[in-house]
């Protein structure tokens, strides 16, 4: 799936028991866009908030991926996401698409 918010109780337990931790897809940007990145068009559940199963008001999706970030580091974790991004102006097939050169990806892309 591509929602931190659904996935983040996984990741903060795997950050304790693995070596590497590799994120890709739609839940990467949240990452990427948390880090200062753009992220064009692409989806990002950025932003938004959720409540906890107790009804107590949690962080936004960027914060958790922030405080995923720091916890993997304090863990000793290596944490991979995308380095670059292949794109394009709408969510269809193109002979055209732009390959990035970093994590960047330009307004009115989406990955």
């Amino acid at each position: 799936g591509s929602k931190v918010t659904d996935k983040i109780k996984v990741l903060e337990n795997l950050v304790k028991k693995v070596n590497k931790l590799f994120i890709g897809g739609a839940m990467a940007y949240v990452f990427l866009k948390a880090q200062g990145y753009n992220i064009g068009r692409s989806f990002c559940e950025s932003g938004s908030s959720f409540n906890s199963k107790y009804g107590a008001k949690e962080k936004n999706p960027e914060e958790l991926a922030l405080d995923l970030m720091k916890s993997a580091k304090e863990n000793g974790v290596e944490l991979f996401l995308p380095t670059d991004h292949v794109c394009h102006t709408e969510f269809s097939a193109t002979d055209s698409p732009l390959t990035t050169d970093d994590q960047n990806i330009p307004d009115g892309y989406m990955a």
